[in-house]
Protein backbone atom coordinates (compact mmCIF):
# COMPACT_ATOMS: atom_id res chain seq x y z
CA UNK A 1 0.00 0.00 0.00
CA UNK A 2 1.21 3.62 -0.71
CA UNK A 3 1.75 5.35 2.63
CA UNK A 4 2.90 8.80 2.73
CA UNK A 5 6.05 8.80 5.39
CA UNK A 6 6.87 12.18 6.62
CA UNK A 7 10.89 12.43 7.70
CA UNK A 8 13.34 14.76 9.53
CA UNK A 9 11.10 17.11 10.87
CA UNK A 10 12.67 19.21 13.75
CA UNK A 11 9.93 17.98 16.70
CA UNK A 12 6.93 16.31 16.77
CA UNK A 13 3.78 18.03 18.69
CA UNK A 14 1.31 15.45 19.13
CA UNK A 15 -1.85 16.78 20.96
CA UNK A 16 -1.69 14.24 23.47
CA UNK A 17 -0.86 14.46 27.35
CA UNK A 18 2.18 13.90 29.33
CA UNK A 19 5.22 11.72 27.62
CA UNK A 20 4.07 11.60 24.75
CA UNK A 21 2.95 15.17 23.85
CA UNK A 22 6.71 15.64 21.92
CA UNK A 23 8.02 12.79 19.99
CA UNK A 24 11.12 12.52 17.35
CA UNK A 25 11.26 10.66 14.66
CA UNK A 26 9.04 9.89 11.44
CA UNK A 27 5.53 9.79 11.05
CA UNK A 28 3.96 7.40 8.32
CA UNK A 29 -0.07 7.89 7.08
CA UNK A 30 -1.99 5.09 5.62
CA UNK A 31 -5.63 6.46 3.94
CA UNK A 32 -5.62 9.61 6.09
CA UNK A 33 -4.34 7.91 9.37
CA UNK A 34 -1.48 8.08 11.19
CA UNK A 35 -0.30 4.30 11.34
CA UNK A 36 2.84 5.04 13.65
CA UNK A 37 5.59 7.40 14.83
CA UNK A 38 9.06 7.32 15.23
CA UNK A 39 12.09 5.28 13.77
CA UNK A 40 10.08 4.27 10.55
CA UNK A 41 11.59 1.94 7.83
CA UNK A 42 10.96 3.09 4.56
CA UNK A 43 9.54 0.97 1.66
CA UNK A 44 9.49 1.22 -2.42
CA UNK A 45 5.83 2.24 -2.45
CA UNK A 46 6.10 4.73 0.20
CA UNK A 47 5.88 8.68 -0.63
CA UNK A 48 8.21 10.34 1.52
CA UNK A 49 7.81 13.98 2.31
CA UNK A 50 11.17 15.78 3.84
CA UNK A 51 10.07 17.76 6.36
CA UNK A 52 13.94 19.08 7.34
CA UNK A 53 13.88 22.66 9.89
CA UNK A 54 9.66 21.87 10.39
CA UNK A 55 7.95 21.34 13.38
CA UNK A 56 4.88 19.02 12.92
CA UNK A 57 1.85 19.75 14.86
CA UNK A 58 -1.96 18.29 14.67
CA UNK A 59 -4.35 20.96 12.58
CA UNK A 60 -5.93 23.90 13.60
CA UNK A 61 -9.65 24.16 14.03
CA UNK A 62 -11.13 27.67 12.69
CA UNK A 63 -14.55 27.11 14.59
CA UNK A 64 -16.45 30.06 12.91
CA UNK A 65 -15.84 31.94 9.52
CA UNK A 66 -18.01 32.89 7.05
CA UNK A 67 -16.11 32.14 3.91
CA UNK A 68 -18.02 34.55 1.26
CA UNK A 69 -16.87 37.40 2.70
CA UNK A 70 -13.31 36.71 1.69
CA UNK A 71 -14.63 38.69 -1.68
CA UNK A 72 -15.28 42.17 0.82
CA UNK A 73 -12.59 42.39 2.63
CA UNK A 74 -11.20 46.12 2.16
CA UNK A 75 -14.32 48.46 1.49
CA UNK A 76 -13.25 51.95 2.52
CA UNK A 77 -16.26 53.03 3.66
CA UNK A 78 -16.57 49.77 6.00
CA UNK A 79 -12.90 49.50 7.23
CA UNK A 80 -12.99 49.77 10.69
CA UNK A 81 -17.06 50.43 11.27
CA UNK A 82 -18.65 49.26 14.11
CA UNK A 83 -20.35 45.45 13.13
CA UNK A 84 -23.79 46.95 12.92
CA UNK A 85 -23.09 49.47 10.36
CA UNK A 86 -20.47 47.02 8.56
CA UNK A 87 -23.36 44.41 8.41
CA UNK A 88 -25.06 47.53 6.51
CA UNK A 89 -22.43 48.72 4.05
CA UNK A 90 -21.12 45.05 3.14
CA UNK A 91 -22.54 41.53 3.53
CA UNK A 92 -26.18 43.42 3.44
CA UNK A 93 -25.14 45.72 0.56
CA UNK A 94 -23.30 42.62 -1.64
CA UNK A 95 -25.56 39.60 -0.77
CA UNK A 96 -27.13 39.66 -4.02
CA UNK A 97 -24.06 39.54 -5.96
CA UNK A 98 -23.08 36.85 -5.20
CA UNK A 99 -23.00 34.31 -8.17
CA UNK A 100 -21.40 30.80 -8.50
CA UNK A 101 -18.08 32.16 -9.50
CA UNK A 102 -17.20 34.57 -7.11
CA UNK A 103 -18.52 32.22 -4.10
CA UNK A 104 -15.95 29.82 -5.56
CA UNK A 105 -13.35 32.10 -5.40
CA UNK A 106 -14.44 33.64 -2.01
CA UNK A 107 -14.05 29.98 -0.43
CA UNK A 108 -10.67 29.34 -1.91
CA UNK A 109 -9.05 32.35 -0.82
CA UNK A 110 -10.52 31.49 2.48
CA UNK A 111 -9.85 28.05 3.06
CA UNK A 112 -6.20 28.73 1.63
CA UNK A 113 -5.52 31.54 3.86
CA UNK A 114 -6.25 28.93 6.61
CA UNK A 115 -4.27 25.89 5.35
CA UNK A 116 -1.29 28.26 4.73
CA UNK A 117 -1.85 29.15 8.69
CA UNK A 118 -1.66 25.43 9.72
CA UNK A 119 -5.92 25.35 9.87
CA UNK A 120 -7.02 22.33 8.35
CA UNK A 121 -10.62 22.39 9.41
CA UNK A 122 -13.35 24.78 9.34
CA UNK A 123 -16.57 25.45 9.99
CA UNK A 124 -17.78 27.79 7.98
CA UNK A 125 -21.13 29.66 9.14
CA UNK A 126 -22.69 30.31 5.79
CA UNK A 127 -26.21 31.63 5.83
CA UNK A 128 -26.79 33.45 2.37
CA UNK A 129 -29.45 30.67 0.16
CA UNK A 130 -31.67 33.16 -1.39
CA UNK A 131 -33.90 31.43 -4.10
CA UNK A 132 -32.71 34.15 -6.42
CA UNK A 133 -29.00 31.76 -6.56
CA UNK A 134 -29.37 29.88 -9.50
CA UNK A 135 -26.66 27.65 -7.73
CA UNK A 136 -25.96 25.41 -4.64
CA UNK A 137 -24.04 27.39 -2.26
CA UNK A 138 -23.52 24.09 -0.03
CA UNK A 139 -22.04 21.93 -3.47
CA UNK A 140 -19.70 25.33 -3.61
CA UNK A 141 -18.29 25.15 -0.37
CA UNK A 142 -17.72 21.22 -0.39
CA UNK A 143 -16.33 20.74 -3.59
CA UNK A 144 -14.29 23.39 -2.82
CA UNK A 145 -12.53 21.91 0.36
CA UNK A 146 -12.57 18.70 -1.27
CA UNK A 147 -10.14 20.11 -3.93
CA UNK A 148 -7.90 21.32 -1.23
CA UNK A 149 -8.24 18.51 1.25
CA UNK A 150 -9.80 20.63 4.09
CA UNK A 151 -12.52 18.98 6.05
CA UNK A 152 -15.40 21.55 6.50
CA UNK A 153 -18.59 21.83 8.87
CA UNK A 154 -20.98 23.91 6.77
CA UNK A 155 -22.97 25.98 9.52
CA UNK A 156 -26.31 25.79 7.83
CA UNK A 157 -27.14 29.25 8.46
CA UNK A 158 -30.82 30.80 8.10
CA UNK A 159 -33.63 33.63 9.29
CA UNK A 160 -37.26 33.88 9.46
CA UNK A 161 -36.84 37.50 10.21
CA UNK A 162 -34.26 39.97 8.77
CA UNK A 163 -34.20 43.72 8.98
CA UNK A 164 -35.45 46.57 6.85
CA UNK A 165 -33.62 49.12 5.84
CA UNK A 166 -34.13 53.47 5.03
CA UNK A 167 -33.23 52.66 1.35
CA UNK A 168 -34.36 50.36 -1.48
CA UNK A 169 -30.88 50.14 -2.29
CA UNK A 170 -29.71 47.38 0.47
CA UNK A 171 -32.49 44.43 -0.21
CA UNK A 172 -33.14 42.45 2.94
CA UNK A 173 -31.36 39.45 3.49
CA UNK A 174 -33.31 35.97 2.43
CA UNK A 175 -35.44 34.95 4.69
CA UNK A 176 -37.37 31.21 4.83
CA UNK A 177 -39.89 29.81 7.06
CA UNK A 178 -39.07 27.31 9.87
CA UNK A 179 -39.99 24.24 7.98
CA UNK A 180 -37.97 25.16 4.73
CA UNK A 181 -35.28 25.58 6.89
CA UNK A 182 -35.63 22.50 8.91
CA UNK A 183 -36.35 20.74 5.66
CA UNK A 184 -33.47 22.12 3.29
CA UNK A 185 -30.85 21.40 6.51
CA UNK A 186 -32.20 17.28 6.40
CA UNK A 187 -31.50 17.84 2.75
CA UNK A 188 -27.73 18.51 3.45
CA UNK A 189 -27.47 16.34 5.68
CA UNK A 190 -28.86 13.29 3.94
CA UNK A 191 -26.30 14.32 1.05
CA UNK A 192 -23.20 15.82 2.72
CA UNK A 193 -23.29 15.11 6.88
CA UNK A 194 -21.02 11.85 7.87
CA UNK A 195 -20.94 11.72 11.78
CA UNK A 196 -17.78 9.11 11.28
CA UNK A 197 -14.87 10.41 13.89
CA UNK A 198 -12.11 11.45 10.76
CA UNK A 199 -15.36 12.90 8.61
CA UNK A 200 -14.67 15.56 6.44
CA UNK A 201 -17.95 16.70 5.55
CA UNK A 202 -20.34 17.58 8.49
CA UNK A 203 -23.61 20.00 8.84
CA UNK A 204 -25.02 22.34 11.73
CA UNK A 205 -27.61 24.41 12.25
CA UNK A 206 -26.66 27.64 12.33
CA UNK A 207 -29.42 30.59 12.92
CA UNK A 208 -27.68 33.72 12.51
CA UNK A 209 -29.02 35.73 15.36
CA UNK A 210 -31.07 34.02 18.02
CA UNK A 211 -32.58 36.81 19.76
CA UNK A 212 -33.79 38.19 16.61
CA UNK A 213 -33.66 36.49 13.72
CA UNK A 214 -36.03 33.63 14.89
CA UNK A 215 -38.37 33.11 17.58
CA UNK A 216 -37.74 31.45 20.72
CA UNK A 217 -40.41 28.51 19.59
CA UNK A 218 -38.20 28.71 15.95
CA UNK A 219 -35.21 28.46 18.17
CA UNK A 220 -36.35 25.45 20.26
CA UNK A 221 -37.80 23.91 17.33
CA UNK A 222 -34.48 24.22 15.44
CA UNK A 223 -32.75 22.91 18.77
CA UNK A 224 -34.90 19.29 18.72
CA UNK A 225 -34.13 19.50 15.05
CA UNK A 226 -30.43 19.53 15.78
CA UNK A 227 -31.10 16.75 18.59
CA UNK A 228 -33.10 14.67 15.83
CA UNK A 229 -30.96 14.86 12.95
CA UNK A 230 -27.57 14.42 15.30
CA UNK A 231 -26.03 17.32 14.11
CA UNK A 232 -24.34 20.23 16.04
CA UNK A 233 -26.01 24.20 16.51
CA UNK A 234 -24.31 27.14 15.85
CA UNK A 235 -25.01 30.56 16.07
CA UNK A 236 -23.84 34.30 16.98
CA UNK A 237 -24.10 35.22 20.74
CA UNK A 238 -23.69 38.60 22.23
CA UNK A 239 -21.44 39.88 19.47
CA UNK A 240 -21.15 43.58 20.57
CA UNK A 241 -23.26 45.52 23.51
CA UNK A 242 -25.83 46.91 21.60
CA UNK A 243 -26.85 42.93 21.12
CA UNK A 244 -26.47 42.48 24.88
CA UNK A 245 -28.67 46.10 25.24
CA UNK A 246 -31.31 44.31 23.11
CA UNK A 247 -31.39 41.23 24.50
CA UNK A 248 -32.31 42.40 27.79
CA UNK A 249 -34.82 45.52 27.16
CA UNK A 250 -36.83 42.76 25.19
CA UNK A 251 -36.40 39.49 27.19
CA UNK A 252 -35.23 41.01 30.41
CA UNK A 253 -32.00 38.65 30.52
CA UNK A 254 -28.70 38.90 28.79
CA UNK A 255 -28.10 36.88 25.44
CA UNK A 256 -26.70 33.17 26.82
CA UNK A 257 -29.14 33.05 30.25
CA UNK A 258 -32.18 33.29 27.19
CA UNK A 259 -30.46 30.95 24.88
CA UNK A 260 -29.24 28.41 26.95
CA UNK A 261 -32.33 26.75 28.29
CA UNK A 262 -33.53 26.56 24.85
CA UNK A 263 -30.99 24.91 23.28
CA UNK A 264 -29.58 22.52 26.53
CA UNK A 265 -31.48 19.77 25.07
CA UNK A 266 -29.69 19.65 22.00
CA UNK A 267 -27.04 16.91 22.93
CA UNK A 268 -25.67 15.99 20.01
CA UNK A 269 -24.57 19.33 19.41
CA UNK A 270 -22.89 22.78 20.18
CA UNK A 271 -23.17 26.49 20.04
CA UNK A 272 -20.62 28.73 19.21
CA UNK A 273 -20.89 32.27 21.32
CA UNK A 274 -18.72 35.11 19.58
CA UNK A 275 -16.98 38.11 21.77
CA UNK A 276 -17.24 36.38 24.87
CA UNK A 277 -13.65 38.27 25.82
CA UNK A 278 -14.85 41.75 25.86
CA UNK A 279 -15.11 43.13 29.61
CA UNK A 280 -19.18 44.11 29.50
CA UNK A 281 -19.39 40.36 28.76
CA UNK A 282 -17.33 38.83 31.35
CA UNK A 283 -19.27 36.99 33.40
CA UNK A 284 -21.31 35.94 31.11
CA UNK A 285 -18.28 34.28 28.87
CA UNK A 286 -17.94 32.45 32.46
CA UNK A 287 -21.36 31.12 32.59
CA UNK A 288 -21.21 29.74 29.79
Amino acid sequence: MNDLVIRNASGILTGLKGPQERRTGDIRIRAGRILSIGHIPEQAEDTVLDAKGGVITPGLVSTHHHLFQSMLKGIPSAINAPLEKWLRLVPNTYWRYLDEDTLQTAAQVGMVELLLSGCTTVVDHHYLFARSYQYDPAAVLFETAEKLGMRLVLARGGTTRTRKFDTDEIVPAPTETLDEMLKRVSDLVSRYHDPAPDSSRRIAIAPNTPTWGVTPDELRALAEGARSMGIGLHTHLSETENYVKYCNEVYGMRPVQFAWPIVRKATGGWVLALRLHRLWNRLEGVFL
